[in-house]
């Protein structure tokens, strides 16, 4: 599996256990990953994954051009490290949930 379809998926779980959202799933991919709503509120999810790289620092290729500009669009940035027995995931949705209350 893809890891930006992996670090997508963790940050669902994390949503969805964390904050008591409802999440769709778009049928084709047009710049964002998901949709979740909290009570009468929708919010538009990118989420950007990226491995640990040479065991040093994280790197996130971001297309101006392709990126989605609202008020009520959410980029979160999942740092995946994956060593040979086990794979975490660390990112922070502490910002985020400000806009979820």
């Amino acid at each position: 599996m893809e890891i930006g379809i992996i670090g997508e998926l963790q940050v669902i779980e994390h949503l969805k256990k964390k904050l008591n959202v409802i999440t769709y799933l778009p049928y084709q991919d047009k710049g964002i990953d998901f949709i979740i709503v909290k009570g009468n509120r929708f919010y538009q999810i990118q989420v950007k994954t990226s491995k640990l790289q040479k065991f040093s620092y994280f790197w996130f290729d971001l297309m101006l051009d392709k990126m989605v500009f609202s008020n009520n669009t959410i980029y979160i940035f999942n740092c995946f490290v994956c060593f040979k027995f086990s794979c975490s995931s660390r990112f922070n949705i502490t910002q985020c949930s400000v806009f979820f209350s």
